[in-house]
């Protein structure tokens, strides 16, 4: 059987790995509650099993699910049999399958979700370029699995402050399980600036001596507006990497690209921005800049969307872009890059995602979660073309046993991308939110086709649209298959 790991605290790895996990210091003070979207990309039946792992090692194997071509299904708020649960979940599959994870916190009135999709394996070095700790509100927490389901490991983490002077730390994590740190917790990430209100930032890398490791970071509001997640990163040696959603004040969001040097190089880091300009007649005007800076050693530097450029002070991005993003470092060095998407009109509503590296490009990509208007959330897919040459790019839905509307959304008409371009597909535009249209739950299949090279990536961003919460996101890179 193949497996994949699903990390439950907020992430996945295909074996798949998902940890799951809950702050106490910093907000949510609850507990979250997780579910675990697994989709079939075999042309045949997958029989997906499902085991959980909690933090003490216990296992809890829950019944194996038979998926068809293209089918979905959801584990939710499980092991069922226990009151409360902490840890992670590997899924076995005789079939290749992809997973996301998503867990939701609700308290006093607010709420907050995370999501981060699965690994395919993990790695002895792990790479976290965003951590924060009382940055503007915003303190994070480090989840680590481990991979081998029959011996305990200890790893270490080193942290980096930005401009700091690195320091580490030890963590055990018993057979198959996960294990938490928050950092709120820990008297070594002090706020260097206590009213600027800037708070900790850096980085860290986690290393396991002989078995592989997958690890997110999830990071929360104080005030209880957000929470927001990403994968770690297992690759180190990569010098370009591609962001498929970078905005900013487009309907009150704007996103900021940390960037984060892996290796004890220097280098200079270039950012190329592509997209549109969303016009209040309607209209759309095309727009691209090349932004640079330095970037330290094992530092990490973020070009934030909403301040001006590094290379030219007196200008930035204009109001109401959309597009995407192309990030390389020089010779020497080497990139992780995590996006954070933010709307503070709509109460710091919040999600990130990992950026990908141009090996991760496709020309078949798969969400597992696709929605429009179920439990009040409706998905979006951004996709980018991170290829040389123009493609065509098209999508395919597959309505879930669970929805509550049996009708499956058309395709609609293939859309043209050039070289870094990018387009959406959004299930209220593209088919309608209506009574009719709504209350679709599924997964969706997004493919490309061209003459040159074919290559694609894309995020889902999964956002409540219905208020009291309205603005509420959590966005996953989409695997491809």
């Amino acid at each position: 059987m193949k497996k994949l790991s699903v990390l439950l605290s907020l992430l996945i790895c295909l074996v798949i790995v998902v940890p799951v996990t809950a702050q106490t210091k910093s907000w949510p003070e609850a507990a979250g509650t997780s579910g675990v979207q697994v989709v079939n990309m075999d042309t045949g039946d997958a029989n997906v099993m499902p085991t959980y792992v909690a933090e003490d090692g216990t296992v809890y194997a829950l019944p194996s699910q038979v998926l068809g071509m293209g089918a979905s299904y959801t584990w939710y708020a499980e092991p069922s049999s226990v009151a409360t649960f902490r840890g992670a979940v590997m899924l076995s599959s005789d079939a290749p399958v992809a997973a996301i994870a998503k867990t939701e916190w609700a308290t006093g009135g607010d709420l907050g979700a995370a999501a981060y999709s699965g690994k395919s394996a993990g790695a002895l070095s792990v790479s976290l370029p965003l951590l924060v700790v009382e940055h503007y509100d915003t303190s994070s927490a480090v989840t680590v699995q481990n991979t081998d389901m029959d011996n305990a490991i200890t790893v270490e983490i080193v942290f980096t402050p930005s401009g700091g002077t690195p320091f580490s730390r030890n963590m055990n994590i018993a057979a198959g399980a996960s294990t938490t740190m928050d950092l709120a917790f820990d008297a070594d990430f002090v706020d260097p600036a206590p009213a600027s209100n800037a708070g900790w930032v850096g980085s860290a890398v986690v290393s396991s001596t002989s078995v592989p490791i997958v690890a997110a970071v999830h990071t929360t509001s104080q005030a209880g507006q957000f929470v927001y997640a990403y994968d770690g990163f297992i690759a180190m040696d990569q010098m370009v990497a591609y962001a498929p959603l970078v905005r900013r004040a487009f309907f009150g969001f704007t996103t900021g690209i940390q960037v984060a040097n892996v290796t004890g190089t220097a280098g200079t880091v270039t950012v190329e921005y592509s997209g549109e300009i969303w016009n209040a007649d309607n209209t759309k005007t095309p727009y691209t800049y090349t932004d640079t800076t330095s970037l330290p050693a094992n530092d990490s530097v973020t070009f934030y969307q909403g301040s001006p450029y590094f290379n030219n002070a007196s200008q930035s991005m204009p109001d109401r872009f959309l597009g995407s993003a192309k990030i390389t470092v020089s010779a020497g060095a080497a990139i992780a890059v995590v996006v954070n998407d933010q709307n503070v009109a709509a109460g710091g509503a919040s999600s990130a995602y990992s950026g990908f590296f141009a090996g991760e490009g496709s020309n078949m990509l798969v969400s597992p979660l696709a929605r429009n208007a179920f439990a009040s959330f409706t998905t979006g897919i951004q996709v980018q073309n991170v290829g040389s040459d123009e493609v065509s790019i098209s999508i395919a839905y597959t309505t879930s046993p669970l929805s509550s509307n049996t009708a499956t959304p058309p395709s609609g008409a293939a859309r043209v991308l050039a070289p870094g371009g990018s387009t959406t597909f959004y299930l209220p535009l593209d088919w309608g939110d209506s009574v009719t249209e709504n209350a679709w739950l599924g997964s969706a299949e997004v493919s490309a086709t061209g003459t040159g090279e074919v290559s694609i990536v894309a995020i889902t961003n999964d956002q409540d649209t219905v208020v009291p919460v309205i603005g509420d996101t959590a966005i996953f890179n989409c695997p491809s298959k």
